[in-house]
């Protein structure tokens, strides 16, 4: 009897262990999704445990920086690939990375970089002067062994065109050392280290891309305070902190970017916390995720604006006074407090004010001048007003997240000094098709900067270039040219802001393009997490925020 009691209280107490373990095997398992159990690094005492999920609306894609990968794509290469520089966490100035420092020689036509030391690769390989000089060859040379294929537009926007004898170049890179790159260039460039902030200039491991068709693994090995840790193509990437990493380690140990398409389920996945952060928002959206306590909304400029397109080939908008009119007919402070509910900036300027060396003066009214534009139609002959057939994308786009539903205050606008708009919706593809060979009468479109400037901004190469819908307007290029020429290779930086004060002088004489809003950037985050800061150009320094236990 002894034994059988003794027996039992065993068994109770095995049982007891086990229930005890299927009870906190669950708890692990949920505490393991949400944390990573790594012991804190003592290089800084700020570290936090949270892992954190940010909602995105792009699918998530394993591409080369190089390859030109989408704003959100972007986002979280930039947190794993670095370049020689890299724009500050809030503004479109240029900050050091890579290169501890820089000069510019007298002429202009040297950039000399000193690199870092003892900065590391995720794969344990050592960044140098020849990893510089292997990625920029990669882009420049089409007969590289390695070459990018399809980068000769990225190349050219970065390092300038050889073919061209009107702008500058990279001509030649030289490496004297293990911690020197030169670039040598065929005229002064002032513009060039901000394009080489972009993402496509960053650097990535030689190695990986030599070892990268052998054994199928990432090519997005780069130096960043974070790494790749897992990837579920086109459905999420999960990064993790990379503890060899040179500067300050990233205050989150882990992040998941997830591709989640459909904004509503990005609003219910931080509405019930199953996500920590999201963007990519409607307007109405981001009202409604204010009101919820444990949420956060912050702000800031986007170096992108949202335009009305004319085509001055055709009449009537082949007379300026037409064109002016229709400038003048945009209430565009009522637009943006009831189109975008206040999550945009009435464009009183052609250039997104966050750009360096954006001009400040005034051009536009932000409320509008009806009786003038009335005048000035009447002026022009066309006192009854006239048809006007606008192209406007169906799809809500990061310079318009409202989509189609703003032709709706466009054309009440434009009604009230006599012009009738058709509204042509189409897909933002064709839009854009249609807008480069010149197959519309007007069309709601947007102009951004990837590199933060004037002249990114002049450039653009999503769909039509500013530049050239400017030179179907009469008069005005070959001083345009001149003044682009000028501030590209201007080095006093006073100078720069005068010429682009000139230049959006003729912009506004020509008005090819009626600018609306100026866009920003907007992030749906939990209250817990903190430091959070927007760049304009979308590359957020998201290893710097943090999570507040």
């Amino acid at each position: 009897m002894g034994q059988i009691r003794s027996k039992e209280r065993w068994w109770w107490r095995q049982r007891t262990v086990w229930v005890a373990v299927l009870v906190l095997l669950p708890l692990l398992a949920f505490l393991g999704r949400s944390y990573h159990n790594a012991a804190p690094s003592p290089a800084s005492s700020r570290q936090v445990t949270q892992r954190v999920r940010c909602a995105m609306r792009d699918a998530l894609q394993i591409r080369e920086p190089a390859l030109s990968p989408s704003a959100e794509n972007a986002l979280w290469i930039s947190q794993v690939c670095e370049g020689l520089v890299r724009f500050a966490a809030d503004s479109c100035e240029v900050t050091p990375a890579l290169a501890e420092s820089y000069t510019i020689s007298q002429d202009g036509r040297e950039w000399t970089f000193r690199l870092r030391q003892g900065v590391m690769f995720h794969d344990g390989t050592l960044f140098d002067a020849q990893a510089v000089h292997f990625c920029f060859m990669r882009l420049l040379d089409p007969n590289h062994p390695y070459a990018v294929a399809g980068s000769q537009r990225v190349s050219r926007e970065i390092f300038g065109d050889e073919r061209s004898s009107d702008t500058p170049f990279v001509r030649d890179i030289r490496t004297p050392d293990k911690q020197t790159v030169v670039l040598v260039l065929s005229a002064p460039d002032y513009q060039l280290v901000r394009r080489l902030a972009r993402i496509e200039a960053a650097i990535v491991s030689p190695e990986a891309i030599r070892t990268a068709s052998a054994n199928g693994e990432t090519t997005v090995v780069g130096t960043g305070p974070l790494r790749v840790k897992s990837v579920r193509e086109g459905f999420s990437v999960t990064l993790e902190r990379f503890p060899q990493y040179w500067g300050n380690p990233s205050r989150i140990r882990e992040i998941e970017f997830r591709g989640v398409p459909d904004s509503y389920e990005r609003e219910r996945a931080l509405r019930e916390r199953l996500c920590e952060a999201g963007q990519r928002f409607s307007p109405q959206q981001l009202v409604e995720l204010a009101k919820i306590k444990h949420l956060v909304t912050t702000r800031g400029p986007a170096a992108n604006t949202c335009l009305l397109v004319l085509n001055p080939r055709l009449a009537p908008l082949d007379q300026p006074k037409v064109r002016r009119a229709l400038s003048l007919a945009f209430d565009r402070k009522r637009i943006v407090e009831e189109a975008l509910r206040g999550f945009a900036i009435p464009a009183e300027t052609f250039f997104p004010p966050c750009l360096v060396e954006a001009p400040t003066s005034s051009v536009q009214e932000l409320q509008s001048q009806k009786e003038v534009a009335r005048r000035l139609l009447e002026e022009a002959g066309y006192a009854q007003g006239f048809s006007l057939k606008i192209l406007v994308p169906r799809e809500a786009r990061v310079w318009n997240p409202v989509g189609l539903a703003l032709s709706k205050w466009i054309a009440s606008d434009l009604g009230e000094i006599g012009i009738e708009v058709v509204v042509e919706a189409v897909a933002a593809e064709v839009a854009r098709q249609r807008l480069a060979s010149g197959e519309y009468h007007a069309a709601l479109w947007g102009f951004s900067s990837s590199d933060g400037s004037v002249p990114g901004y002049l450039m653009a190469s999503d769909g039509p270039a500013p530049m050239n819908l400017f030179a179907q307007t009469a008069g005005g290029m070959d001083e345009m040219t001149r003044l682009l020429g000028r501030l590209v290779q201007e080095p006093n930086a006073g100078e720069r802001r005068y010429v682009a004060e000139r230049i959006q002088e003729l912009l506004a004489e020509g008005m090819a393009w009626v600018p609306v809003f100026h866009g920003e950037q907007v992030f749906i985050h939990n209250s817990r997490l903190g430091d959070v800061r927007l760049n304009p150009v979308g590359l957020h320094h998201v290893f710097e925020w943090s999570w507040k236990e």
